[in-house]
C-alpha cells in the first residue's frame, strides 16, 4: 500500500508540471502554429469531466470565461495532452536517493482522435479515449486561437487518480472535561479495521492525558474502547492526545495537522495551552504532517497589512519533499494574489527588530484583556431568554447562539434602533467584537443587545 507522502508528492508535481507549461517557457509547440507565447492565454476552467470505466471513454466540458468560442469549432483545433504516472514511477520515487526529474515521473502522451462540440458560445465539449495508466494521470487542454474570439488560447487542466485513499483517520468521540477520573476514551477509525487483542502497552496517551494510563483496550471493527485511571489535565496542555501502535490497526494513520495560531497570545484564561500545537505535533511522528498558520494582523495589531505566514513541520520529511511542498505553495501565492505586498513585509521586519514592539504589543494585549474581563463578568452574571453565551477566552470576539430568532433580524434592529454593530455570521450565531469597544462601554452595550433580542 502507498503511503499518502507518495500520492501527496505526485500530485504536487503534477501542479508543478502544470505552472511549467502555464509559464509557456517549456510548453508543447508540435507545429508553427501552436507554439505558445507569454501573451496567448485567456481564462478556461473544467466545467464537468466524466470519465467512463466500462470503455475508457473521459468527457470534458470545457468553460470559456473572457472570450466566446466561434460557432463552429473544428476537432483539429484542440489538443488535449495527458501526463500518466505508473506505479512502479511512484515506488522508485520514494526509494531512489536521487530525485527524478518531471520529464522522467510523467510521460507527455498528446491524445490522438478527439472530437470537440461547441455547445453554446462559452462552452465547449470534448471527447477522447483514455491512455492507459495504472495510478495516475494529469491532462492539459489547449483550444487554438482559431477557434475563439480574440488572438489568444485558452488552457485548462484536470487530472484524476485511479485509487481512492485508504488512509485511516481516528477521532475520539468521548466527551471529556478537566478533572475528569478513570474516563473511558472511545476511538472511531474511518477506512481503517482495528486488530484483535490490542494490548494496554500499544497505547500512548499525552497531552491532556498524561496523567492517565490505559488498563483494558477493546476493538471492535472501527472502534477502539479504552479504559483508564488517572485524570484528565487541561491545564498543562489543550489537547489530548492518543497514540496507536503500527500494529493496532491494519494501517497506520496519516494525518494533516494544521493549527490556527491567528490570535497566538492573546489568551485571557489560565488554562490555555500557552505554547502552539505546532510545536507538539512538528516532530511528533513521520505519519504527521503539521501545518502553522500564523500572522501579524491580530497578533501585532496591524489589520491593514494583511499578511500571514504559513510553516510545515515533519519528523522525517526529507529535503527534496520540503521542496516539493514549497514549490506547490509558491504556485498557489503566484496563481490567487501573485505575491504578497512589499511595504507592510518591510515595516514588519523592521518592528521586529525594535526593541520597544514587545513593550507596546504587551500594553495592547492588557487593554483587551480588561475588556474581556468585563465581557465574561457580564455574560457569567446576566441572562437572556433567547440568547446563550459560546464558549470564549481568547482573541477579539466573542459570539451568542441566538436562540428561536433570527440572528440576522436581530443584527439589523440592534443597528438601526441602537446604533450598534454587529456579526450575524449565520441565522442561529451573532458575533460581537468586544475588542473595538471602551471599556466603559461595554456594560451598556451588552445591556442593550440582551434587551433588543428580548424585544425582537
Amino acid at each position: 500500500m502507498k503511503t499518502n507522502l507518495k500520492r501527496m508528492v505526485v500530485l504536487l508535481l503534477a501542479v508543478i508540471i502544470c505552472l511549467n507549461i502555464a509559464a509557456c517557457s517549456n510548453a508543447p509547440s508540435w507545429d508553427g502554429k501552436w507554439e505558445i507565447t507569454d501573451a496567448d492565454y485567456e481564462n478556461m476552467k473544467i466545467a464537468k469531466v466524466i470519465s467512463t470505466e466500462n470503455d475508457g471513454t473521459r468527457y470534458v466540458t470545457l468553460s470559456a470565461e473572457d472570450i466566446s468560442y466561434k460557432s463552429e469549432v473544428k476537432s483539429d483545433s484542440v489538443r488535449v495532452v495527458a501526463y500518466p504516472v505508473s506505479k512502479a514511477s511512484v515506488e522508485s520515487l520514494s526509494t531512489n536517493d536521487t530525485a527524478q526529474s518531471s520529464e522522467e515521473l510523467f510521460k507527455e502522451t498528446l491524445i490522438e482522435g478527439v472530437t470537440a462540440e461547441r455547445k453554446d458560445d462559452k462552452t465547449l465539449e470534448l471527447s477522447f479515449k483514455e491512455p492507459e495508466y495504472d495510478y495516475y494521470c494529469m491532462y492539459l487542454y489547449y483550444v487554438h486561437k482559431e477557434a475563439v474570439d480574440g488572438n489568444a488560447f485558452v488552457l485548462g487542466f484536470d487530472n484524476i487518480c485511479l485509487e481512492e485513499s485508504t488512509t485511516p483517520e481516528a477521532k475520539i468521540t468521548t466527551n471529556l472535561k478537566n478533572g475528569q477520573e478513570n474516563p473511558t476514551l472511545e476511538l472511531k477509525l474511518t477506512n481503517a479495521k482495528t486488530v484483535e487483542n490490542i494490548k494496554a502497552e500499544e497505547i500512548t496517551l499525552s497531552g491532556a492525558f498524561e496523567n492517565l494510563k490505559a488498563t483494558a483496550v477493546t476493538s471492535d471493527g472501527d472502534t477502539i474502547t479504552i479504559k483508564t485511571e488517572g485524570e484528565v489535565e487541561v491545564t498543562s496542555a489543550a489537547y489530548g492526545y492518543v497514540q496507536l501502535s503500527e500494529n493496532a490497526t491494519d494501517a497506520g494513520a496519516k494525518i494533516l495537522a494544521i493549527s490556527d495560531d491567528a490570535y497566538f497570545g492573546l489568551n485571557y484564561e489560565n488554562d490555555i495551552e500557552p505554547e502552539s500545537l505546532f510545536a507538539k505535533t512538528c516532530d511528533l511522528d513521520k505519519n504527521i504532517l503539521a501545518v502553522k498558520i500564523d500572522g501579524p494582523t491580530k497578533e501585532d495589531f496591524v489589520w491593514g497589512f494583511r499578511s500571514g505566514f504559513i510553516t510545515f513541520g515533519n519528523a522525517q520529511m526529507s529535503d527534496e519533499q520540503y521542496s516539493a511542498l514549497i514549490t506547490k505553495l509558491m504556485g498557489i501565492i503566484r496563481s490567487s494574489v501573485s505575491c504578497s505586498s512589499t511595504p507592510p513585509q518591510s515595516l514588519l521586519l523592521r518592528a521586529m527588530k525594535d526593541p520597544e514592539t514587545e513593550k507596546q504589543k504587551q500594553e495592547y494585549r492588557k487593554i483587551l484583556e480588561e475588556r474581556y474581563a468585563i465581557v465574561r463578568n457580564f455574560v457569567d452574571t446576566h441572562s437572556c431568554s433567547c440568547l446563550k453565551p459560546l464558549p470564549f477566552n481568547s482573541g477579539y470576539f466573542m459570539s451568542f447562539e441566538v436562540i428561536g430568532k433570527d440572528a440576522e433580524l436581530l443584527r439589523k434592529k440592534i443597528l438601526q434602533e441602537y446604533g450598534i454593530g454587529t456579526v450575524s455570521i449565520d441565522s442561529k450565531t451573532l458575533r460581537v467584537a468586544f475588542s473595538s469597544i471602551e471599556k466603559e462601554k461595554l456594560e451598556n452595550v451588552y445591556t442593550t443587545i440582551y434587551k433588543a433580542a428580548e424585544e425582537l
